[in-house]
C-alpha cells in the first residue's frame, strides 16, 4: 500500500498553495528509494511479490476424483515439497479475497509450507479450484505460469460420491448440536439442486453441487481463458487407478522431474478430511486408493436422470480432449 502511494505522489509535478509553487517530484522519488532500501535491510516483503518464490503446481480438480491418492505419491518424490496439509484452501476462501483492491497476504498461503525456501518446487492440492470460478483469475493473478493437474472422474459416480460424503459430514453449533449437511435422499438432491444452489448466487455451492461440478466442459473453457493447454494435465481418474505406473509418469513429465518408483502409501494418512476415488463405509487399510462399498446403491432412475444432466457435456469434453468417454454413459 504504502508502495502505491508512493508512486502515486511521485507522478505529481508541483503543487500550488498560496501562490507558491513547490516541486515535490524529487522529494517522492528519493522517498520511494529509502522505503526499497528499508525493505532490503529489514528482509520485509514488498507490495509487488513479482521476486518472491511461487508456488509452481495445484493439483486443481476434482473433489472425489483421486486426488489424495496423487497427492501422496508426489509428496514422496525427491525434488517435490507439498503443503504441509492438503487442501490449503487459499484461492477459493472468499474472505482473503473480499477486498478486490489490494493483493492478499502470499506470506501467508507460503506459511503452508515448511521447507518454503528450498530448491523444490512447490505444490499443493485444492480439488474445488477448478470449480469455483474466482480462484482461477486468483491464481493467475498469483503465477500466471502455474500448471494444474486436473483428474476427472465419470461424473455420474463422482456424483454419487459427493452425495455420500455430504450425507455422513455434519454442520456443527454453538449448542454442540449438529445436523448431518444432507438430509435428502440421491434423487431428491439431485431434482433439487438449481434452486438449493441458486441461494448462493453469483458463487457456486460448496455441498449441493452434485452435477454442477460434474460439467467438466464448462469448467474446461473457464479454465482455458486464463490458462493455456500446454499448463494443464488432464487425467481421467481411472487411468490413475487402473495404470498408476504410466498416469504417475506423465505427471512426473508434466512437472519436469525425473520419474522414480512408486513408493506405497496410504491415503487415510493423508492430513485432510478423506477425498479419494470413493468415500466408502468400509476399506482396508492397504487399499490406497479407498474404494469401498456405499450402504445403498444407485438406482436406475438416478442414474439415467444423471445420463441426461451429462450427456452433452461429456459430448463436447470427448471433442475438446479428444478422449472417448463412452463409458462414463453406460
Amino acid at each position: 500500500m504504502l508502495q502505491r502511494w508512493i508512486l502515486a505522489c511521485a507522478s505529481m509535478t508541483t503543487i500550488k498553495i498560496a501562490d507558491i509553487k513547490y516541486d515535490y517530484t524529487h522529494i517522492f522519488k528519493h522517498g520511494y528509494n529509502l522505503y526499497i532500501k528499508l525493505l532490503v535491510y529489514f528482509n520485509m516483503p514488498s507490495d509487488n511479490h513479482n521476486t518472491q518464490k511461487k508456488v509452481n503446481f495445484l493439483i486443481a480438480g476434482v473433489q472425489k476424483g483421486g486426488t489424495t491418492v496423487l497427492d501422496q505419491y508426489l509428496r514422496h518424490h525427491p525434488e517435490i515439497n507439498m503443503a504441509n496439509k492438503k487442501e490449503v484452501h487459499f484461492f477459493d476462501n472468499e474472505r482473503l479475497f473480499y477486498n478486490n483492491a489490494s493483493a492478499p497476504d502470499y506470506d501467508l498461503y507460503h506459511s503452508n509450507f515448511s521447507d518454503y525456501h528450498s530448491e523444490k518446487i512447490l505444490g499443493e492440492s485444492t480439488p474445488i479450484y477448478s470449480y469455483w470460478k474466482p480462484s482461477l483469475k486468483r491464481i493467475f493473478d498469483y503465477n500466471p505460469e502455474m500448471k494444474l493437474i486436473i483428474l476427472l472422474r465419470n461424473p455420474i459416480e463422482r456424483a454419487y460420491s459427493h452425495w455420500n460424503k455430504e450425507k455422513i459430514n455434519f454442520h456443527s453449533y454453538a449448542n454442540s448440536q449438529s445436523e448431518a449437511v444432507e438430509t435428502l435422499s440421491f434423487l431428491e438432491a439431485l431434482q433439487n439442486e438449481k434452486q438449493r444452489c441458486a441461494i448462493v448466487l453469483p458463487l457456486q455451492h460448496r455441498y449441493y453441487s452434485y452435477i454442477d461440478r460434474g460439467l467438466y466442459s464448462e469448467q474446461l473453457k473457464y479454465i482455458l481463458k486464463f490458462f493455456p493447454m500446454k499448463q494443464l494435465l488432464l487425467l481421467k481418474s481411472e487411468w490413475l487407478r487402473h495404470d498408476t505406473e504410466l498416469t504417475m509418469e506423465k505427471v512426473y513429465q508434466f512437472l519436469s522431474i525425473k520419474t522414480q518408483t512408486l513408493p506405497s502409501i496410504n491415503a487415510k494418512s493423508t492430513p485432510v478430511e478423506k477425498e479419494s476415488l470413493s468415500s466408502p463405509v468400509d476399506s482396508p487399510d492397504s487399499n490406497p486408493f479407498n474404494v469401498g462399498h456405499y450402504k445403498t446403491k444407485m438406482t436406475e432412475q438416478e442414474k439415467d436422470f444423471l445420463r441426461k444432466a451429462f450427456s452433452a457435456d461429456i459430448s463436447e469434453l470427448e471433442s475438446m480432449l479428444n478422449w472417448d468417454c463412452g463409458d462414463w454413459l453406460m
